[in-house]
């Protein structure tokens, strides 16, 4: 398999991470959750399918809670010899969470090189983002996220009732709007057995990908199953395997 196919399907790991978020009034201050609507530590592992070439991988996102202001989530997806590691550290206002900083790890048989750094400087309004070699230092106001922890906020919004989703997230060294909207309700089979879920799509920005995620209502709005299709005819499905809270 050709070095530009490998780098492709590594890319595939990153597709979960397609989730985020908006509102949380001061950002500069520790606030204490509260606890029955902050989100609960939980582990959940995929199985993952890279087409037209049907590979097969895996991924985990695990939330931990450190203590009532400070948690990690993490990501790990893994397919043919490449894997993607990513960790976000974060506090919380009610069940919205506040990034403090964010890492992004791609490692291939024994070479394992850090890919994105962010620093999040919430007195100050702005974080330092790190994309390979460049740095830049970039303007944040409510709502900002890295690319982690507003999947936690988009679980948040659909506790809340919303309908339609807009979040900043920083990707490498600048700032991206992403758009969803609710599309439908759905039953689908899953290894957890049938759930009804929420279908959610994300509004297109031009990027010629289609991603589709459904979410399911039994398990506080987890991430049961994720779908993204790109004109190359690339297609990626993620399904859950197993989920335990903690």
């Amino acid at each position: 398999m050709s070095i530009n196919k490998l780098k492709h399907i590594a890319s595939l790991t990153a597709s979960l991470l397609f989730l985020h978020l908006i509102s949380a009034p001061s950002y500069g201050q520790t606030l204490a959750p509260k606890q029955h609507e902050r989100i609960k530590p939980f582990t959940a592992t995929y199985d993952t399918t890279w087409y037209p070439l049907a590979i097969k991988g895996s991924a985990s996102r695990t939330l931990t809670i450190k203590n009532p202001n400070h948690s990690l989530f993490s990501f790990t997806g893994k397919i043919m010899t490449t894997s993607l590691e990513e960790k976000a550290s974060l506090q919380w206002n009610d069940c919205l969470p506040i990034p403090r900083s964010f890492s992004r790890f791609k490692k291939h048989l024994f070479n394992k090189k850090l890919i994105d750094q962010q620093t999040f400087n919430w007195p100050a309004n702005w974080v330092t983002a790190k994309h390979k070699s460049r740095v830049k230092k970039l303007p944040i106001n409510q709502g900002t996220y890295d690319p982690l922890s507003y999947q936690l906020a988009l679980r948040c919004d659909l506790q809340r009732g919303k309908t339609q989703f807009e979040y900043d997230v920083v990707r490498k060294t600048k700032i991206k709007r992403y758009l969803f909207k609710i599309i439908g309700e759905e039953n689908i089979n899953t290894p957890l057995g049938l759930l009804a879920t929420v279908k959610i799509k994300r509004i297109s920005d031009g990027n010629e990908k289609e991603t589709t995620l459904w979410f399911s209502k039994q398990h506080n709005y987890t991430l049961v199953k994720l779908e993204q299709k790109e004109a190359n005819s690339n297609h990626y499905v993620f399904t859950i395997r197993t989920l335990t809270i903690h």
